[in-house]
């Protein structure tokens, strides 16, 4: 029996000695006040208050009783009322729920005074509280990654990496990387910058292509400073058509290199022959042993990563996400178009999802409380409100003494 059931039954006995123990003192003083009342005047007194609350109290606990069970095992009409209607109870608290909670105009209300893309955004900029969910969810990593079979997952990793890459088209794929590349001349943009590199690495390597070049010469020719002529000549007729290219953007050279890239796209897309070397090298790569080794430890090499990390004071993987979580927190709240749209967006999916299951809930409820035996449900309902009942027995009790005494003194005025 859990503990918060012990305590609630605790405090059922507790009220029900109480409000027995009051009506006890009562019924006490009617016997003796009833003995005493030829002897002692205030005895009439007391009878008529006594009595009173006798009546009060008696009237009270069957009231309470009567919801619950049969009074004193009597099969009384309209009583054991809760077992009795325990069905209709059901079905009357899920119609309760239903019309009193998930309506539309109630979950709006209640979620637009959540603003959830406000408190979460708030959340999200409180480093300490993300420091401390961070450190809550990462602890589990470790555990979860051990429980995980390294040799399923590499197998499961192995199977579908080299499966996408058996079905993936890599001719379309290449046409189709070339056809993003040339559009608005975003090939002639990398051209520049080839040029720009090649006429970079001439200039940083000069001395070095010299002596080279020098070294193809005879000594005849290098006493003469020929090999200098010659390369001095070579170097500056490259570097003229380089720049020639670079400057001029109509160059003969830039247009058959846009008919390259057309007709490279072009035999991708279409020619068989393309597309039987393009599978070669595809299938090159997928029989390759080192990508074959390189796959099978994947896994164990990530898993391990991981665990080495987290295991630090410092880790990485926790700053990076503390660090991901507080800047879009950030940025939610500095961006209240967006917390508007996701606030939106939150209360037409809860209203959709709740409004559209609505009845499923009713019949949650109502189901859920017809599984239950009669006897059990009216127990366990008993458990949870008939504490409080108890003042009920209390209060009859105690309003009848006082009504008593106010009945005798007002019949002895007149």
């Amino acid at each position: 029996m859990a503990e918060a059931e012990l305590k609630k039954r605790k405090k059922l006995t507790q009220m029900r000695l109480a409000s027995g123990g009051i009506l006890a003192i009562f019924t006490l003083a009617f016997f003796i006040s009833k003995y005493y009342q030829g002897r002692y005047p205030a005895a009439v007194i007391i009878l008529a208050i006594s009595e009173a609350a006798m009546v009060g109290g008696l009237a009270d606990w069957f009231a309470v009783t009567a919801l619950f069970r049969h009074p004193l095992g009597l099969p009384i009409p309209h009583t054991a009322l809760i077992p009795k209607e325990k069905n209709n109870i059901g079905k009357n608290l899920g119609s309760y729920v239903q019309q009193n909670f998930l309506t539309a105009e109630v979950l709006i209300e209640k979620i637009r005074e959540f603003n959830a893309a406000g408190t979460i955004s708030k959340w999200m900029t409180d480093t300490e509280k993300v420091s401390k969910m961070t450190d809550q969810v990462i602890k589990y990593v470790p555990e979860i990654l051990d429980k995980l079979s390294d040799d399923d997952i590499n197998r499961f990793i192995k199977s579908n990496i080299l499966i996408g890459l058996d079905n993936l088209e890599l001719n379309k794929l290449f046409a189709e990387i070339l056809k993003t590349i040339t559009a608005n001349n975003r090939h002639q943009e990398i051209l520049n910058e080839g040029i720009r590199i090649v006429n970079n690495l001439m200039h940083e390597n000069e001395q070095k292509m010299r002596e080279l070049f020098s070294d193809r010469f005879s000594w005849f020719l290098q006493f003469i400073k020929a090999d200098e002529y010659f390369f001095n000549k070579l170097l500056g007729a490259i570097s003229a058509y380089l720049q020639e290219l670079n400057d001029d953007k109509n160059h003969r050279h830039r247009k058959e290199f846009n008919n390259y890239m057309n007709e490279l796209i072009v035999k991708l897309e279409t020619s068989d022959e393309y597309k039987q070397k393009v599978n070669s090298i595809k299938n090159s790569i997928s029989n390759n042993e080192v990508l074959i080794n390189y796959i099978n430890n994947i896994w164990s090499d990530l898993k391990k990563m991981i665990i080495e990390d987290i295991k630090k004071p410092n880790s990485n993987i926790k700053y990076q996400i503390e660090k991901t979580i507080n800047l879009i927190g950030k940025n939610l709240l500095n961006d209240s178009a967006i917390r508007n749209k996701l606030n939106s967006g939150i209360e037409n999916a809860a209203v959709e999802v709740i409004s559209s299951n609505s009845d499923k809930i009713v019949r949650l409820i109502s189901d859920k409380v017809e599984s239950w035996s009669a006897k059990d449900f009216s127990e366990s309902l008993e458990l949870e409100v008939g504490s409080d009942l108890q003042y009920i027995r209390i209060n009859g009790t105690l309003v009848g003494a006082l009504v008593g005494a106010a009945i005798y003194f007002i019949s002895h005025l007149y």
